[in-house]
């Protein structure tokens, strides 16, 4: 059986949400349902092989303790051709791999408009609303 990892085009330290993001996009463009070949269908099925060993922990850490990595890492990945590069330390490669954790733990806050720059439509109608009644009871006063 290939590398799981590999299957999936993912690195080794990738986390469970790349994980899973890798699988749908990859079981999209193979599904036997999309691409009728045998080829596609082997490699769904080489996928899916992949999937049920990285998507549980226990699975994942036994696999990596059978299969133990070389010090170099994927730095990309496509079907036709991979790079190997071992310009990363470990520590530069630990903050670059958690870095997507940290994000979804910390994320940004959404900026809101305030009342006025919210409203702002809402509140010119009704000052043109209130303009236009003041100008109906002038007319209508001066002729009473």
């Amino acid at each position: 059986m290939p590398d799981p990892y590999e299957s999936l085009q993912v690195s080794r330290h990738a986390e469970i949400e790349v994980i899973m993001a890798a699988y749908r996009s990859l079981a999209r463009k193979y599904h036997p349902d999309k691409n009728i070949s045998p080829v596609t269908t082997k490699r769904m099925q080489e996928i899916n092989a992949a999937y049920e060993i990285l998507k549980d922990p226990v699975k994942r850490k036994e696999y990596d303790r059978e299969h133990p990595f070389e010090s170099n890492h994927i730095v990309w990945r496509s079907e036709e051709a991979i790079e190997w590069s071992n310009s990363f330390d470990s520590e530069e490669w630990e903050d670059w791999a958690s870095s997507y954790g940290w994000r979804k733990k910390h994320p940004e806050p959404i900026r809101r408009p305030g009342f006025w720059k919210k409203n702002f439509g809402c509140i010119l109608y009704l000052l043109f609303g209130i303009f236009a009644c003041y100008q109906v009871l002038t007319v209508v006063i001066r002729k009473w």
